[in-house]
């Protein structure tokens, strides 16, 4: 563990809580679709194929995927901090084509909005790690992710307007604005990184050879007497890191990083399996499934799913440190896989229109949020060198977009409870795949938290005064060590 140091609270959590508006913009902007994809279907580009209305909803996930592919090597060049400012002003414009009702303007809008939303998955989680003492990191990315959350629950109950305004003229003007609305938090995100936090974080000031900048960059974070120490620390770690030379993609394979990126991506890819997008994007469809002139009833459910999400992620602030990143992963994936399965077993047993079996949906978002909501995000920062995380982030977009765009076509092929039975399964494989290879990450140093994935035992061999050997066993990594 790494020693506590006392720290100004103040500036590292409202400067956290100004990074993560970025999650707030896209998952507001992700999930917006839940309330107004089957109007602008049907009252606005009608006479398009309705699969490709669909690509409208899941096309950012492809952009996403490229621009996370290349943000962690990015951020290392022009700072967490600028490429964040960079971010908000590529969503500000994407959101702006977006609001115009031509499916050509509207698609690259999403797509731009996209490579916004990639950036900000793998830079925010950077960012946090380096501007929060270590005994803080878990709790700012869970409040962050309660953020996220946040952004879900402001989309559906902006569905509400959805139903009241079909028949009137100004329908256009409410869907428009819904989908403007989400340029709010990356403008807020722009002007308070301009005006009040205009430090980049104390790691990417030493990786710089910045020294100066680096201790004021750490004064506002700890107080003056252990502003020595922490840079020790943050310098111990920059050389660690310059002492294995730069990191390649390619490097991530070798034996030194490959089951950590194996397995960071595969929790990544367990996040979206869950199957995270297709409940946001889709929580309206998948709670109107067996339901006849079910009216507004199935979105008051996907409201309630948002609400109970948002307020398990925001509990889990003070829960998930007294248990461990680990136990929490390997608890809640194993949780989240019974929960889908259920929700699939009874609608296909009882009744596609069985409200027991919907309960259980609503029950999802608590193991949800304390295993793969803000657990993915937490030890891939804390494990990987950046552009492990571009990587572990690349496959979340890829898996996001997968899901998103045919889950309406297996749904039609399999029902809706059919896909859900089957993504509930591979929750429970993964549950049990975390509990076999994850490490724990909580509160250590990025080296260290690497080291767990490639320990071994090193033998050290001494002669005692009768010259009988002695073995002494150790935990070490990567050198096996013999003395004499």
């Amino acid at each position: 563990m790494v020693q506590s140091l006392s720290s100004h609270r103040h500036y590292f959590i409202l400067a956290s809580a100004n990074a993560s508006l970025g999650f707030l913009f896209f998952t507001y902007t992700l999930s917006i679709f839940n309330s107004i994809l089957e109007y602008i279907r049907v009252g606005v580009f009608f006479s398009h194929h309705p699969s490709l209305v669909t690509f409208i909803a899941s096309s950012p996930f492809i952009t996403a995927a490229i621009s996370s592919f290349f943000a962690g090597s990015l951020s290392l060049k022009v700072g967490r901090r600028k490429l964040l400012i960079i971010a908000d002003i590529i969503g500000i414009f994407g959101v702006t084509l977006t609001v115009i009702p031509n499916l050509p303007a509207m698609i690259t809008g999403r797509l731009i909005v996209g490579l916004a939303a990639g950036i900000m998955t793998v830079v925010i989680p950077l960012y946090l790690t380096e501007i929060s003492p270590p005994n803080y990191r878990g709790q700012i990315i869970t409040g962050a992710i309660a953020l996220n959350s946040l952004g879900t629950l402001f989309a559906y109950l902006g569905g509400l307007l959805m139903p009241l305004i079909k028949e009137k003229k100004e329908s256009d003007a409410t869907w428009r604005i819904l989908l403007g609305i989400s340029a709010v938090p990356p403008i807020l995100n722009l002007l308070l990184f301009a005006f009040f936090f205009k430090r980049e974080t104390p790691y990417f000031y030493l990786v710089k050879g910045k020294t100066e900048e680096t201790k004021e960059a750490l004064e506002l974070i700890y107080k003056k007497d252990d502003i020595n120490e922490k840079f020790n620390e943050v310098k111990q770690e920059v050389d660690y890191l310059s002492s294995q030379g730069k990191i390649h993609y390619k490097d991530l394979l070798n034996k030194k990083y490959r089951k950590a990126v194996l397995i960071l991506v595969l929790i990544m890819c367990a996040q979206q399996l869950a199957p995270l997008q297709i409940i946001s994007v889709y929580a309206t469809k998948i709670f109107e499934a067996g339901l006849k002139n079910s009216g507004l009833f199935p979105l008051v459910l996907s409201i309630m799913l948002a609400l109970i999400n948002t307020v398990t992620d925001a509990s889990l602030i003070c829960i998930t440190p007294k248990i461990g990143q680990k136990a929490s992963l390997v608890m809640g994936t194993l949780f989240v896989g019974f929960c889908t399965i259920l929700f699939g077993l009874l609608g296909l047993t009882i009744s596609p229109a069985s409200i027991v079996s919907k309960v259980f949906l609503l029950i999802w978002p608590i193991p949800f949020a304390l295993a793969l909501s803000s657990q993915p995000f937490i030890m891939t920062a804390e494990t990987l060198p950046s552009k492990g995380v571009s990587i572990a982030s690349f496959f979340n977009w890829v898996v996001a977009f997968l899901t998103v765009q045919f889950f309406p076509d297996l749904a039609d092929l399999i029902g809706v409870h059919g896909v859900f039975i089957i993504l509930g399964c591979i929750s429970i494989i993964c549950a049990f795949v975390f509990w076999r290879f994850a490490e724990e990450s909580e509160g250590q140093k990025k080296d260290d938290a690497l080291k767990e994935y490639n320990e071994f035992y090193e033998i050290k061999v001494e002669y005692n005064t009768e010259d009988h050997l002695l073995e002494k066993k150790t935990k070490a990594s990567y050198i096996l060590n013999i003395e004499s």
